[in-house]
């Protein structure tokens, strides 16, 4: 249980100890060393939510011309669901905060006059 509860303090203490750095040894001059291991607040991919279907397009649905059997001439728009492939992770064109990132960035003041 100790064991499981140190490993929860050390992950969500990580991202703040790469920000803030680790103290470096007394006498070198150096008031804190930044720490390359960990992982960092910032996102910089995202997983993309669009599809590619077999010609090579990119889109969030695609559509196809059905016709309606009852009479033969009626054509109705169906959503077309197979032979899709994901778009996979694309590049944000800035780096963002991680949604986990157990800090408060900005706290906001709140008053009561109106």
């Amino acid at each position: 249980m100790g064991t499981m509860v140190s490993r929860l303090v050390g992950y969500l203490l990580s991202p703040i100890r790469y920000l803030f750095g680790t103290p470096a040894v007394e006498g070198t001059g150096q008031d804190l060393v930044p720490c390359k291991s960990g992982p960092t607040p910032f996102v910089f991919k995202r997983r993309g939510s669009q599809f590619f279907d077999e010609d090579g397009d990119l889109a969030h649905e695609f559509y196809e011309e059905v016709r309606v059997e009852k009479n033969g001439k009626k054509m109705v728009m169906q959503k077309r669901v197979k032979n899709l492939t994901p778009q996979g992770y694309v590049d944000l064109p800035h780096p963002r905060i991680n949604k986990d990132f157990p800090v408060v960035m900005c706290e906001a003041l709140w008053t009561t006059d109106r």
